[in-house]
Order: structure tokens, then sequence, then C-alpha cells
């Protein structure tokens, strides 16, 4: 059957609706008004809601997990609201640009995504960053990531060796 032209950008801002839902730390609610808005009237709430009811029962729910790089930006948001905006930022790069450095080896890349997120932002902290977080930010935020059972640190703490001595292999062999 043939589109219509409204049919198709419903399809395409409900499937950036869904991402952003998915991906990003804004609230359904905000996204939902704000995806409404970018459609200038043309599409109310309601209509966004039954095509992402329609979109993920098509798919079988089968939507992309976050990434590592995604959960280490969620875990470095739970920092305390002393640290600037500026700092977090800079450690997520950096988490990222070390994610980004193992993505090629599976054995660590096979981990659970929040567990190399934190293992990434531990290396990070480590590595003369420690004006931004300092131990016991990383403590605190370790304890509260295991009591909600998000990672076990024993398993961090094995996955950040493994990714150091990738690193230390990857970058030595560059020079």
């Amino acid at each position: 059957s043939k589109y219509t032209v409204d049919q198709c950008q419903l399809v395409a801002l409900t499937a950036l609706y869904v991402a952003v839902k998915v991906h990003e730390t804004m609230s359904p609610l905000k996204a939902s008004k704000l995806f409404v808005r970018f459609s200038d009237g043309h599409f109310q709430e309601s209509d966004l809601y039954l095509m992402e009811k329609d979109m993920v029962c098509t798919l079988d729910w089968l939507l992309y997990p976050p990434t590592p790089q995604a959960f280490a930006a969620l875990f470095l948001m739970l920092l305390p609201p002393t640290k600037s905006a500026l700092h977090i930022h800079k450690m997520t790069e950096i988490s990222t640009y070390i994610i980004e450095m193992v993505v090629f080896d599976l054995e660590i890349f096979s981990h659970d995504p929040a567990r190399l997120a934190f293992a990434s932002i531990i290396l990070a902290m480590e590595g003369a960053h420690s004006h931004v977080i300092s131990p016991s930010d990383a403590l605190d935020l370790g304890t509260v990531l295991t009591e909600h059972r998000i990672v076990d640190m024993t398993c961090v703490n094995q996955l950040r060796d493994k990714i150091r001595v990738a690193l230390e292999q990857t970058l030595g062999s560059m020079q």
C-alpha cells in the first residue's frame, strides 16, 4: 500500500522519539511534548503514542539496549551536584574514548555495558583525572550502583584491569 507524506513523517518522528526514550535522559513526557512541537501542529501526543505502540509491537520489542557510552554518561550524572558540567563532560569524553579503544576486543566488549561503562570511568579517574572524580566519589558511585544491583564491583575491577592491559598493549604498539 502507498503511504502518505504525513504517515512517513509520523513514523520518522516516532522513531526519533523512541530513540530519545531509549538512549537519552530526557523524561518521556517532556520528549513527547517536544516532538509534538517539532511536528508544527501536524500530530498530537496520542498520534505519537499509537505509532510508538505499533512500531515496538512490529519489532517484537527488540530495541537495541543502551551502549556502554550511554551508561557512562548516565552514571556520571549521578555524581554530586558540586561537580561542574565541564568536568562531567570531560569525564564523559575520556570514558567514551576508553570504551572506543577496546571496541574490537571481543573478550572485553562482550561484558555487560554497565560494567564496561563503570570500569572506563574508574580508569579515567585513575588516569590523573582524580581532580574531576575523587576516589571517594568513585567509591560512592560504585556503592550506589552495587546497592541497586547495576554492577558488581569485583567484576568491574577485574574488567578495569583487563582494559588497562589492553590499552597499554594498544597504545604501546602505536608508539
